[in-house]
């Protein structure tokens, strides 16, 4: 225990940089501009609103994506703990799936949402960090539109476009997102002799996403509000690039819905939130004669109360119920499962610059309690001389996962008698800013997590264990700057790095070799640096990216190469009349064709090239 805490101690006090993973918050409005941390610049930050969100995450955070090829699975990881282990949520909503655990990044389109926040450090009901897609609700006596379109190699076509109005008492928005590629890019075949050039084949895309928001302030104090969000996405499946022909596909088909309530009186704030979310998934190989349709659905509310009349104390209330319910074949009969939970807080704020919060949290499905969680966060912000600003922050947290429905009740291999995967989080964090020019930020982490759930095999067939313990530590660094104006010059410089140690500290078998040695999947090494010029109107983007090897066994005996790529872009946006603004750019994606795999055979796309065209209203 002792060289537990050690290391913990370490980890922690290895901050100091700025802005990390945790509480990183991107802004995404009609002018299209991004708050980096709480700073914002006056810098216009190009963006596709019609790229998937995976895209747009491997361009501008430290997080790790896993993605199995261009419009395949992409799946999100946060400080060395599995996809399954960290929520992707919509206004606090969480869209994981019951079966799956899990969610692909590659179906969501960032024109969805307007505000996306990423959060490191482990909350009630996950172990590894969570990602909000948040919409900017607001009611007001505005109209707008904005759209676009893109074309790009291997018949990519893009397109994008949101309308809003509203009268200061109703207002409500469109948003259509389109995307489709053949994906019928080449690639080196590393697993034949001589590394022979092929095209990938079977790989087509196709996604769609429709968005229906409405709202309105009932009084002075009440305000409503509904959003229907369809998603329809239909992708063949290529084969790896040992097996020469493939014919899988799949059909991904969701129907959401929320309900948002909200209330303010006084010091009292309270709200709740309801949505109705409808899954299914089809998946079909004719070489096996499969097709095979799972249907997932989910009822979820959230209610938040906050009361700030105690001077210097706050307390909050927060309260949970989900209800889960799959149709899945595998399950061989109709699965279902309640979860609620609890949270009571109190934050004490004895200075203005200093602010120390305590949270207890339980959570219950059917009628297994989970851990205690509690949550201790003391953050301290100042600003000591002419703009420079410094903040440092710790917490510390327990949290939990509960084993997901394929985990309980895959047939064969569901183990019902799965215990919750338990987990404690640690984090340290240092920010200096100097007004809108510059912002460093440094972040020590480490995860300590037991009752970790792995499938294994029995001899005849694979089935989920509580079988290890994972211990994870870091830092996460980030630096901006912008120049001040000259003449009609500036530019803006973004550097993200990120070192992830994760280790296995349980062997599965006294033949297992895993033991301390680097997980699966998880680079120990990601470097991420934009540099960005403008001149009249004109811009000019260089976006590089370092992702260290991965390991593909646990014995850590096979790896995949790491790899650096460079993006570059070029456009100019034109006003007219002040209402109205047009943007043309252009992009060259891995300009320096590099032949990458960012897992195992599963090639991913050389050089390859895009424009796009933008046109917004404002009045």
């Amino acid at each position: 225990m002792r060289w537990m805490l050690t290391y913990l101690l370490i980890g922690m006090l290895a901050a100091s940089q700025a802005q990390s993973i945790t509480d990183s918050v991107y802004n995404l409005p009609l002018a299209e501009k991004v708050a980096l941390s709480s700073v914002k610049t006056r810098i216009h930050y190009p963006l596709v609103r019609s790229k998937n969100l995976n895209d747009f995450l491997k361009e501008v955070s430290g997080v790790y994506v896993r993605n199995y090829g261009a419009g395949q699975l992409a799946s999100l990881t946060v400080r060395g703990t599995s996809a399954a282990q960290s929520d992707l949520l919509w206004n606090g909503i969480k869209l994981n799936s019951p079966s799956l655990g899990q969610v692909d990044a590659s179906l969501f389109s960032l024109g969805m949402t307007d505000r996306f926040e990423i959060n490191g450090t482990s909350q009630a009901g996950n172990i590894g960090g969570s990602f909000n897609m948040a919409a900017m609700a607001e009611v007001d006596s505005a109209a707008s539109l904005e759209t676009e379109i893109t074309y790009g190699s291997f018949n990519t076509v893009r397109a994008f476009a949101k309308a809003h109005m509203g009268n200061g008492k109703v207002a409500g928005g469109t948003r259509v997102s389109y995307m489709q590629s053949d994906n019928n890019y080449n690639f080196r075949n590393t697993y034949k002799p001589g590394n022979p050039k092929e095209e990938l084949t079977n790989a087509k895309v196709q996604l769609l996403h429709l968005m229906q928001e409405i709202g309105g302030a009932v009084d002075g104090h009440n305000s409503l509000f509904f959003t229907f969000w369809l998603s329809d996405a239909q992708r063949q499946i290529p084969p790896v690039i040992s097996k020469p022909v493939g014919k899988e596909s799949q059909d991904d088909y969701s129907i959401r819905n929320m309900l948002s309530w909200k209330a303010k009186y006084g010091k009292i704030t309270t709200g709740i939130t309801s949505a109705f979310l409808y899954d299914v998934i089809r998946y079909r190989n004719p070489e096996i004669t499969l097709d095979e349709k799972s249907i997932m659905q989910a009822f979820r509310n959230n209610f938040a109360f906050t009361c700030d009349s105690l001077r210097k104390f706050s307390v909050t209330v927060e309260a949970g119920y989900d209800f889960e319910r799959a149709v899945i074949p595998s399950y061989r009969m109709v699965r279902q499962r309640h979860i609620g939970k609890l949270v009571a807080g109190v934050k004490y704020t004895p200075l203005k610059q200093l602010v120390v919060q305590v949270k207890l949290r339980q959570s219950i499905y059917d009628k297994v309690l989970s851990p205690f969680a509690p949550l201790l966060t003391v953050s301290y912000k100042d600003e000591f001389y002419d703009g420079h600003k410094v903040s440092l922050t710790a917490n510390a947290s327990r949290a939990f996962r509960f084993p997901t429905l394929n985990d309980l009740y895959w047939v064969p291999g569901g183990n019902p008698d799965l215990k919750p995967e338990k987990g404690w989080d640690g984090e340290l964090s240092a920010r200096y800013a100097y007004k809108y020019y510059f912002s460093f930020t440094a972040t020590g982490f480490t995860k300590y997590i037991t009752n970790w759930i792995q499938w294994t095999s029995n001899g005849s067939y694979w089935e989920p264990r509580n079988v290890k313990r994972v211990f994870t530590r870091g830092v996460e660094l980030q630096a901006w700057a912008c120049t001040q104006s000259i003449g009609r010059f500036s530019a803006m410089f973004v550097v993200n790095y990120t070192y992830t140690r994760a280790t296995n500290l349980d062997p599965l078998s006294p033949y297992d070799l895993s033991l301390n040695k680097q997980l699966i999947y998880v680079p120990l090494h990601q470097v991420k640096g934009s540099a960005q010029f403008y001149y009249r109107k004109f811009y000019l983007k260089a976006v590089n990216t370092f992702t260290d090897a991965v390991f593909i066994t646990t014995d850590n005996s096979q790896a995949l190469k790491g790899y650096y790529l460079l993006d570059l872009e070029v456009g100019k946006d034109f006003e007219i009349r002040d209402k109205y603004e047009l943007g043309v750019s252009f992009r060259a994606n891995n300009v320096t064709n590099r032949q990458y795999q960012n897992v195992a055979q599963r090639p991913m796309p050389g050089v390859n090239f895009e424009g796009t065209l933008k046109f917004r209203f404002n009045q």
